[in-house]
């Protein structure tokens, strides 16, 4: 990772229900590339500002549909708290 690049989140973007791609992938444990595709194939909302990417939270719980996010222990709310960064 570049110098100076966040791993986290910045708050005005978290308010909003987004997250930075590889946070959410480390969140739900599947790897950056596979958001990316689900964003690509339209099975999540996702934009890229600049160089940084982001993740619609919601879209990510609703593709992962209700059984999954309840064995992942997922909610909506999550998106609040930050994952410490690997």
């Amino acid at each position: 990772m570049a110098a100076g690049h966040s791993t986290l989140t910045e708050p005005e973007m978290r308010s909003e229900g987004y997250l930075l791609v590889r946070e959410a992938a480390r969140k739900i444990g599947v790897s950056s590339q596979t958001i990316y595709r689900w964003i690509a194939e339209n099975k999540v909302e996702g934009f890229r500002n600049g160089y940084r990417r982001y993740v619609n939270w919601r879209s990510i719980l609703r593709h992962l549909g209700p059984q999954a996010c309840k064995i992942r222990d997922l909610r909506r709310d999550d998106v609040f708290v930050p994952t410490e960064a690997r």
